[in-house]
């Protein structure tokens, strides 16, 4: 980390069409400055961008086809080299396959921390999949070998490499052929059985005696996403932390309390939030979802299942309930099942992997609470400069076994002190390509001048890159008031969902043919905690976007106000209605409780 933090980082984010320019843009990094590159799209390269502040944000253009494996592991095999020049290396091995979009992440990696390279072929599966004894014990041996091939001890805690970043396709679940004295001493019940998966990232990198050679990190994804996932490790400040909890007082929850570790990270000068108790009801969590989360840390203490997550007093909320975030975030997530299927978006592991989280603690079975760091210990950790990934592992004790508790992102990502570190600023680097904020002036200009739908398109996108939401929102009304409304609506959303401007959102969210679930849940985001207030106008436009399979959820939250506006007949028939379109008999019975109430 010293290394590191004494190389310069220039103030640029570069946005590149293909994995080739990005290769290239990668190997202009030098020990005197690096920069972020990101792939040109609106689903990360946005979130990071209002993090980081640029000064420039450079477009460049395709320098040509697609590299083949050959020329892509010798370029990282070469990023991997030039990245050790004038630092120590890191104490972790990236290991990839160049024929996994995950390998975009091992570059930045190797490049960014002077890290070694290794290579890990062959197919064991998709993340939401399960790994068998003999499969998960091929991919051990693979993953054992492919490390030795470095060349440096890794097999000890403590040796040269503590770490392994894992960039590739993976099941996030593995049932190892691990003797009883290797696991948890628990008692089975009908919710934990010990012939339950376990956590492949867990069950990984182990002697034969059980004990950890190493920690390991897991990125996988498509190139934007690994991508984003990496640079948001190197790149992203972490400094703004909010820790939720809705666990009761009194044992064993009193432990899990965040409040003595928000204190703790106060005092060392970071801005804070904190959520706890009778604040973690259902409608005080629907009142934070309104524009998004705002923070570079999130601890939140919860249960439940793979799709849903419980508040206080066990108030239930569901993946349509995942907070949409505004800036890289980091999560340490008590949950049981969030990581079950981490690729499934109708999960909450996989709702917040899409919406920003590029660093993860989290869980792919029943663990039991105490698999758990608690906050203080927790926060204790990071203060003592242990990387996120890393102080969530538990690394002493019956639950330091092969368990349930997986980590996703790069597993030395470290919360730099407020005080006593600053990273060097390096001059801007040659922009080999087009200033993105000036092209959407450009844009605005031309559109002014000619009415152009298409010139109202490209400067909304360019606004949305650059983290201009305030202009961008405005740009809106402009662009409605000249007839290209619709040419932007469907960008302009997220803009307008930050800034909290609700008329102007739902403008544009009724433009948008169709609108997309993103689009959908923001309107219920930002329309629940005013429910209270809307027309009928905007009362209807909800329930013609009652979210399923179970519309109940949203009818609870939309009847009140139908009540107020239209009445109580009004509201029964809308029950009706839907009971008359259902089939499943859960969601039956919970319209019918509506009908009651």
């Amino acid at each position: 980390m010293t290394c590191e933090s004494a190389r310069g980082v220039a103030p640029q984010v570069t946005l590149v069409p293909d994995v080739a320019t990005y290769l290239d843009e990668i190997s202009r990094w030098t020990p005197q400055a690096r920069w972020p590159v990101l792939f040109d799209d609106l689903s990360f390269a946005p979130t990071f961008i209002r993090a980081f502040k640029p000064e420039r944000v450079v477009r460049r253009a395709s320098v040509g086809a697609a590299p083949s494996r050959e020329t892509i592991v010798d370029a990282l095999k070469a990023l991997s080299e030039n990245g050790r020049k004038g630092m120590t290396g890191a104490p972790c091995a990236v290991v990839t396959s160049p024929d996994d979009p995950a390998w975009v992440a091992a570059a930045a990696l190797v490049a960014g921390r002077g890290a070694p390279i290794a290579f890990l072929d062959g197919d064991y599966g998709k993340p939401d999949d399960t790994l068998n004894a003999a499969d998960f014990a091929k991919l051990d041996a693979s993953l054992n070998l492919a490390v030795d091939s470095i060349g440096v001890p890794w097999r000890d805690l403590g040796d040269t490499l503590d770490a392994i970043a894992l960039c590739r396709s993976l099941p996030a679940k593995a049932k190892p052929d691990v003797p009883d004295i290797q696991r948890p001493p628990i008692q089975p019940n009908d919710v934990v059985k010990l012939t339950d998966p376990c956590a492949t990232t867990d069950a990984l990198a182990r002697k034969a005696t059980g004990e950890r050679s190493a920690i390991v990190g897991w990125i996988f994804g498509n190139e934007a996403r690994c991508a984003y996932m990496a640079m948001s490790s190197l790149f992203a400040p972490r400094r703004d932390v909010r820790f939720v909890s809705g666990y009761e007082s009194g044992e064993p929850w009193s432990a899990y309390d965040p409040t003595p570790a928000e204190a703790m990270m106060k005092a060392q000068g970071f801005s804070t939030q904190l959520h706890v108790g009778e604040q973690v009801t259902l409608r005080g969590w629907e009142s934070m979802l309104m524009g998004g989360f705002t923070c570079d840390l999130l601890v939140m203490n919860s249960m439940g299942d793979p799709d849903r997550f419980l508040l206080w007093k066990g108030e239930t909320a569901v993946v349509d309930d995942v907070p949409f975030l505004n800036r890289p975030t980091a999560l340490h997530l008590i949950h049981s099942w969030s990581l079950n299927r981490p690729s499934d978006p109708a999960t909450i592991g996989a709702a917040y992997l899409d919406r920003g989280v590029y660093a993860y603690v989290g869980s792919v079975q029943e663990p039991l609470l105490f698999a758990f760091v608690p906050p203080q210990a927790l926060v204790s950790r990071w203060l003592g400069l242990g990387p996120f990934l890393v102080s969530g592992r538990m690394l002493d004790g019956p639950f330091d076994r092969v368990w349930r508790v997986t980590l996703i992102g790069d597993p030395i990502c470290t919360i730099l002190p407020t005080k006593g570190v600053e990273i060097p600023k390096a001059a801007l680097p040659d922009a080999k390509g087009a200033d993105v904020l000036e092209g959407a002036k450009t844009a605005m200009r031309e559109f002014a001048a000619s009415g152009d739908a298409d010139k109202a398109r490209a400067a909304m996108r360019d606004l949305v890159l650059v983290g201009a939401d305030d202009v961008a929102a405005q740009f809106f009304t402009i662009a409605q008031a000249r007839g290209a409304g619709a040419a932007v609506a469907a960008d302009a959303l997220g803009p307008l969902f930050r800034t909290r401007s609700f008329d102007s959102f739902v403008q544009a969210f009724e433009l948008c043919r169709p609108p997309s679930p993103d689009a959908v849940d923001m309107l219920w985001h930002l329309a629940t905690p005013r429910i209270g207030a809307l027309d009928q106008e905007r009362l209807e436009l909800l329930r013609r976007n009652l979210r399923g399979p179970d519309v109940s959820r949203d009818l609870k939250r939309l009847l009140p106000g139908v009540d107020r506006v239209m009445g109580r007949r009004m509201s029964d028939r809308i029950v009706q209605d839907e009971m008359d379109k259902v089939k499943d008999r859960t969601t039956m019975s919970a319209l019918s409780e509506l009908l009651r109430r």
